[in-house]
């Protein structure tokens, strides 16, 4: 048996790229892991694949466990998996539970670490549920796609950040494969810019502020409005969900915001290890 975790990734702004190889596809952008993620169990055992967890039906994890056991010689598998955030708001859920699932199965495999993230990657592209967290979970800090896909296609530029976190759903899930049919141009147009001006000075500080810009360029919904006065940050992409940072100590206060129910901020700090086996 082997344990892995997987950080959640939150994604600042994008452009998707897709290819015929999904090795290839993936996407321009930038963002970050966080230390609240999945935890993934897995054990080798007779034949076909049982996979236990919160949310969701496991096929992205399903798919990825096919790969990997189809590239050895096992036949079965059990998962058990742990969720600490929501699905479908945009902090790299599905990605992080497919991940630690094939960090474990790699280790009980003795396959290479490039592996599992090839194994989720290929999984969550093919489902068409996410083009990049498992990336950005599995390199952990501030996380910049310079180009998209899994290296060598694929370049990423790593950067670990001390930085303390909220995030915060404020509504429902996005129905983001409509959104993206309908302005995927303009998305793409967005990301590239915002990507070209991080890179003139990759800081997470300027990563928030390209974020801001992009999402008021696209300007899907009205998220922005729910981050508290005197913090910064941007919406989480593609989510009904927010993240904000503070360079001072103070509570967040959300009394002055409109809101239709109770918001609940998580506090969180950026998670710098990546992807791990844990025992």
């Amino acid at each position: 048996m082997a344990r892995a975790f997987a950080p959640g990734h939150i994604t600042g702004f994008f452009a998707p790229y897709r290819d015929e190889d999904p090795v290839k596809s993936g996407s321009w952008g930038a963002g970050f892991a966080i230390d609240l993620g999945a935890t993934a169990e897995v054990e080798l055992h007779g034949s076909g694949i049982e996979i236990e967890l919160p949310y969701g039906d496991g096929e992205v994890t399903r798919k990825a466990v096919e790969t990997a056991l189809s590239e050895s010689h096992e036949k079965g598998v059990r998962v058990d998996i742990e969720l600490q955030l929501p699905v479908g708001q945009g902090f790299g859920m599905s990605a992080a539970g497919t991940l630690a699932t094939t960090m474990a199965l790699a280790e009980l495999l003795g396959k290479e670490r490039g592996d599992a993230l090839r194994w989720a990657h290929t999984a969550e592209v093919l489902s068409g549920t996410g083009l990049s967290d498992a990336i950005g979970s599995y390199y952990g800090g501030l996380v910049v796609r310079k180009e998209p896909g899994l290296p060598p296609y694929g370049e990423v530029i790593k950067k670990d950040v001390i930085r303390e976190v909220w995030i915060m759903v404020v509504g429902e899930p996005i129905d983001t494969r409509e959104f993206l049919q309908r302005r995927g141009n303009e998305v793409i147009e967005a990301g590239k810019k915002a990507l070209s001006e991080l890179l003139s000075d990759i800081s997470f500080s300027n990563f928030i502020r390209q974020s801001r810009e992009f999402a008021e360029d696209i300007a899907i919904g009205d998220a922005l409005r729910h981050i508290p006065d005197g913090f910064r940050g941007s919406q989480v992409m593609l989510g009904n969900s927010v993240f904000f940072t503070s360079s001072g100590s103070g509570m967040v206060n959300l009394s002055g915001k409109k809101a239709e129910a109770p918001l609940k901020a998580i506090r969180c700090r950026i998670d710098n290890t990546g992807a791990r086996v844990i025992g």
